[in-house]
């Protein structure tokens, strides 16, 4: 597992990082949150370690950064300033757990095995690395688009006329991602123009197929979190029952970093998989999959009888996450005890068959195919 450490104080950064690689983890430190970055981009961590009060770029504001990027790692705050208040802040920004200081090194280690239990989970659920899945193992073929029909909505970060002369197709409708301005072009920075393209389209139309040319040019023009809610847009207002997508992705990877790349993987696994996606998101804290597992077999209990039979060490952590899962819509809370609604007793189907049987996603309104740069 490879792990970076981000703390000012040298003397902790090196005895954290000598007990970690005694135990053959492969360890990267950094003295502040701007050096963490650095040496984040173009790599990849499973886990980071931060302090939360740094000179300069704070803990917190690392997360969020981080998260920003749309950078999956894992992430455990470190802190002997903060209060528990602002450890929770760390959790929000997108941190995984926290630990406070001082602290015996057997906490460490727990957190750290809660950490490689879930990117085994992850692994299995096969969703953040789809791009290595057979969903884009298949290269998109002209013919393809006979098994579909229409109308038709081409996007294309290339002149469409040069794409739509190979189709043959009628009834379709294009959109140019192109820099220049030029006549029924969209400049690529301008989301919300497609957007209204897009909605353009749906509206006049009772079903149809969009045609996604030119998804990594939108990497190169947007931070993630704004690439993120268009892709939310497209999940929740686009892609129905008589909507599909069909996105064409460039195999050759050089065309961007790794960063990107990166980033291209979560936009994708958000696309294909938005539904075992916000599994993982809810789900991504070992506490929360207890909570839904002990509701699961309990009818109700009171927040006192949850604490103890999850041997909660602290209260607050228990009562943010139990929030998290109201707020979600999984649990219900009466006459201050809490149960599981309809849907949370979904998800603890879900995980029990995750853990147990496994995961294979179900057909799905979007496609991916690869074609050649």
């Amino acid at each position: 597992m490879n792990i970076l450490i981000v703390d000012d104080d040298e003397v902790f950064l090196d005895k954290i990082q000598k007990i970690l690689t005694l135990n053959h983890y492969k360890i990267v430190t950094a003295n502040s949150g701007n050096q963490a970055l650095t040496k984040i981009d173009g790599n990849y961590y499973d886990l980071i370690l931060t302090d939360l009060k740094m000179p300069g770029l704070s803990g917190v504001e690392l997360i969020k950064k981080i998260r920003e990027k749309g950078i999956q790692s894992m992430i455990i705050v470190i802190t002997g300033y903060g209060t528990i208040e602002s450890a929770v802040d760390s959790i929000k920004a997108g941190a995984y757990d926290y630990i406070l200081k001082p602290f015996e090194i057997s906490i460490l280690w727990e957190k750290i095995k809660e950490v490689e239990r879930e990117l085994e989970l992850r692994k299995r659920l096969n969703v953040l690395k789809i791009t290595e899945g057979s969903e884009i193992g298949e290269s998109f073929d002209l013919n393809t688009l006979n098994d579909y029909d229409g109308p038709f909505l081409l996007i294309s970060d290339e002149k469409p006329d040069k794409f739509i002369n190979g189709l043959h197709l009628s009834n379709i409708t294009s959109i140019w991602l192109n820099y220049e301005g030029e006549n029924d072009s969209i400049i690529p920075s301008k989301l919300h123009f497609l957007k209204s393209r897009i909605d353009n389209f749906v509206k006049k139309n009772q079903k149809g197929i969009i045609i996604f040319k030119g998804i990594e040019e939108l990497l190169n023009t947007h931070k993630w979190i704004d690439l993120k809610k268009f892709i939310i847009y497209l999940q929740n207002e686009v892609i129905t029952s008589n909507f599909s997508l069909l996105i064409l992705v460039k195999e050759d990877k050089n065309i961007l970093n790794n960063s990107q790349q990166s980033l291209l993987n979560d936009a994708l696994s958000l696309l294909v998989n938005p539904v075992f996606n916000k599994i993982i998101n809810l789900l991504s804290h070992p506490l929360r999959k207890d909570i839904i597992s002990l509701l699961s077999n309990e009818e109700k209990l009171n927040y006192n009888k949850i604490l103890k039979k999850l041997d909660v060490g602290r209260s607050s952590v228990l009562a943010f996450h139990l929030n998290k899962l109201l707020q979600e819509n999984l649990l219900i809370k009466k006459n201050n005890s809490y149960l599981l609604n309809s849907r949370g007793l979904y998800f603890s189907e879900i995980i029990f068959h995750l853990e147990k049987l496994g995961f294979s996603y179900p057909e799905s309104q979007v496609k991916l195919f690869k074609i050649a740069s």
